[in-house]
């Protein structure tokens, strides 16, 4: 500004100059053209003025100026090819700054940026459009100026007419031509450098809009710095929530293997304690079998003993008639025969009752033993029975203990499912905010892009504008090979970032893939858990190793990018500050690209975890139908030993007709016997009365004996049936249950799947919209 201000003052006094000179070159006599001119106007300035008189001789002594005329002339094309030559060195450097500020530009800045634009552009406007009203009033002076110095001239030569000679005429033509072409490129000069005022004030407003700019640029590049700052705290913290996590984790894993160790040691347990009842009830059956044997012989024999004891009744009336009229024909007899005082009487009569008596010490005698030997038998089965009711509820105070410690086992595994639904919530929300953040870097990317298509569109109107200069030309080719090759780069980089998403597809399909299969896989072989648990481990090395290996890809992709960036950074400042933001964009998508496979690491974990708990579950099913299975076989065992004691009845009864046919035998016999003793009824009948009362005793103690036993033997059957109808009732409510909560597992299982389903096809539009959005 400073030397265009000098430049004009000096352009000023050259003007100023050029009028003295003018004034002073009055001297000059065109006698001809003077009378031209006075016959043109009329004659209007016929009486000159005393001050053009006393300019003339002041001018006849001055020398002519046409040497100082070309020297003036020539300084001033130098001054003006300078000041070009500085405007243009200023506007080169003006542009690259606007281009460096340019390429800084952010995307929440665009609309400042096209504010500041429009205020440029309506500056330009009328900044042009005053030069023009400006040079319109620089010509009318000038057109004003050169009348007068015509007037005058007219005017001094009308009066110089008669002074100077015709040879000056053609001096003053050739003067007046230089004059004149020295006023027109005085104009033309002026207007040239009032347009270079102007676009010197233009660039000064585009500098100036420039630096606020940068100042926005260096706070928004602040603002990112403790954006970054703030995302490597949460990384850091994050971090540290994962290493925790993994602890967790594998104390879970610690706590599930001792879970499953103590399961099969308690399945052990149990099946000593299923072979140790199995072989009490086997005992307890066969003891069983042989008392409800001995009952049914001693129920026989006492039927038997009251069949008999009927039938002699029966007899004994018989016998009581037929004394009856034997006495009275055994009267008649004795009338006839000896009397009964006599001694051969009186001997045989007690010769027969001490027969008689013999056999009934025999007789009562076998008795006492068969008593003794029954009251035996039944005190061995009350012992027998009294040590299986308490192994009984040793074993059932052992399975309540065993049921209160898998109940509580049950409570911590719902915990860690709670837990682990908590885990995977906090997933799904931190999957949201990513892709949130993904969200935001697409804005950002397509803000760059379009601040980038502004860039360009800015250099190709300025290329346009600055075709004639060759130097700017060339500095301007310069420029766009290198955004060529930053454009390069950029592609470069995008095909890297596409490849990056080809593999996490690649992977979110095995993980699909690898989804379906464990769902198949649960749904055929939940009886084999072990097997699963190898299959399942092998897995997670093969997954673990395929993280590796995305983790290997990913930091030789770093490595690639880190040698692009320190490649690019030897490129200009313009390059290094997109590139800046470009590297700083991928490296926090690929941290988050690394949280993102943490998360995942996680939940498949959690995944084990819940599918261990799973062949836990199925496992106890499978225990519990087990159990059912032997409850149905004991029940079974049960039938058939009711049909075997039918069959076993039906001999008995088979044997109770042939000792009905050995009683008619012996009735029979009896009344042989009978039809022998009738002649000694007297001590037969004293000796039966004495028997059938002693009968009759012993009938009502075998009754009440048999009575009792009956009554002892019902009352622990149905003891012991009411205890079996519990032990199955509550089989079968652990089957319901345990067939609610696989049901409820699996259906919770069908709705994480298709919850990470919905996640993944998510992930994979939010992708391929990321794709699109780049390509």
């Amino acid at each position: 500004m400073a030397a265009a201000k000098t430049t004009l003052d000096a352009f000023l006094d050259f003007l100023d100059y050029s009028s003295d000179n003018e004034k002073q070159d009055r001297t000059l006599e065109t006698p001809h053209i003077d009378r031209v001119l006075q016959q043109y106007n009329g004659g209007t300035k016929k009486k000159p003025s005393r001050s053009t008189e006393g300019k003339v001789g002041v001018a006849e002594t001055s020398p002519s100026p046409s040497n100082n005329y070309g020297n003036r002339l020539v300084a001033l094309e130098s001054q003006i090819k300078e000041l070009m030559q500085d405007k243009t060195k200023e506007a080169r450097k003006s542009l690259g700054k606007t281009i460096i500020i340019g390429g800084k530009k952010a995307s929440s800045e665009e609309s400042d940026s096209s504010s500041d634009q429009e205020n440029r552009v309506r500056n330009n406007v009328k900044i042009r459009k005053r030069p023009s009203r400006q040079n319109v009033s620089s010509i009318a002076d000038d057109k004003k100026a050169k009348n007068q110095l015509q007037t005058s001239g007219v005017a001094r030569h009308t009066h110089c007419h008669t002074r100077e000679p015709l040879t000056h005429k053609r001096e003053v033509e050739e003067e007046r031509e230089r004059r004149w072409k020295s006023e027109q490129a005085s104009v033309k000069l002026a207007e040239h450098v009032r347009r270079l005022q102007l676009q010197s004030e233009d660039w000064q407003k585009k500098f100036e809009v420039s630096v606020t700019k940068r100042n926005q640029l260096e706070s928004a590049l602040i603002n990112e710095k403790e954006k970054a700052s703030q995302l490597s705290i949460e990384i850091k913290r994050l971090k540290t929530l994962q290493e925790d996590e993994m602890a967790d984790a594998k104390r879970l894993q610690r706590r599930c293997e001792d879970q499953s160790k103590r399961l099969f040691d308690y399945e052990e347990q149990v099946e000593r304690l299923e072979r140790a009842r199995s072989q009490l009830f086997t005992d307890t059956s066969e003891s069983l079998r042989e008392a409800e044997t001995r009952a049914a012989a001693s129920e026989r024999e006492v039927s038997l003993q009251q069949q008999a004891i009927k039938k002699l009744e029966l007899q004994l009336q018989q016998l009581q008639d037929l004394l009856a009229t034997r006495e009275r024909e055994h009267q008649k007899d004795l009338e006839r025969l000896q009397p009964l005082e006599s001694h051969s009487v009186q001997e045989l009569i007690q010769r027969e009752l001490e027969r008689e008596r013999m056999r009934s010490e025999t007789i009562a005698l076998q008795l006492k033993e068969k008593l003794q030997t029954q009251q035996k038998a039944y005190r061995d089965l009350e012992e027998e029975f009294r040590a299986g009711l308490r192994i009984e509820a040793a074993r059932y105070q052992q399975l309540e203990t065993d049921h209160v410690k898998l109940a509580e086992d049950l409570a911590l595994c719902q915990d860690q499912l709670e837990s682990t639904r908590g885990k995977e919530n906090q997933a799904t929300s931190l999957i949201s905010e990513l892709s949130s953040i993904v969200k935001e870097q697409k804005v950002r990317i397509s803000d760059l892009l379009s601040s980038r298509q502004e860039l360009n569109k800015q250099l190709d109107n300025k290329t346009k504008q600055l075709d004639t200069e060759t130097i700017a030309r060339a500095k301007y080719e310069e420029r766009v090979q290198i955004l060529q090759e930053e454009n390069t780069n950029l592609l470069a980089r995008l095909s890297a970032q596409d490849s990056l998403l080809v593999g996490l597809r690649e992977e979110k399909k095995l993980w699909s893939q690898e989804l379906a299969n464990q769902g198949a896989a649960l749904a055929q072989d939940r009886g084999r858990y072990e097997s699963k648990i190898e299959s399942l481990q092998i897995q997670v090395s093969e997954l673990q190793e395929l993280a590796q290996n995305n983790k290997t890809t990913i930091r030789v992709r770093e490595k690639v990018i880190e040698d692009q960036t320190s490649t690019i950074k030897s490129l200009k400042e313009e390059a290094q500050d997109l590139k800046r933001q470009l590297s700083t964009n991928q490296s926090d998508l690929l941290d988050k690209i690394d949280e993102l496979n943490g998360q995942i690491e996680e939940e498949r974990s959690r995944r084990e975890e819940s599918q261990e708990q799973l062949g836990v579950e199925t496992e106890q099913k499978i225990y519990i139908e087990e159990q059912l299975h032997e409850s149905q076989n004991s029940t079974k065992k049960w039938k058939d030993k009711y049909s075997k004691l039918k069959g076993q009845w039906e001999e008995r009864i088979g044997l109770i007709s042939a000792l009905e046919e050995s009683v008619q035998q012996l009735q029979e016999r009896s009344r042989q016997r009978e039809e022998k003793l009738m002649n000694e009824r007297d001590t037969a009948i004293g000796e039966s009365r004495e028997a059938s009362e002693r009968l009759l005793l012993m009938k009502a103690e075998l009754q009440e004996q048999s009575q009792s036993q009956k009554k002892m033997v019902e009352e622990r059957v149905a003891v012991l049936l009411k205890e079996k109808d519990r032990e199955i009732d509550a089989a079968n409510r652990k089957v319901a249950m345990a067939e609610e909560e696989m049901k409820q597992v699996l259906a919770e299982s069908v709705r994480e799947r298709k919850a990470m389903e919905a996640k993944f096809q998510r992930l994979s539009k939010a992708f391929q919209d990321m794709q699109k959005e780049l390509s």
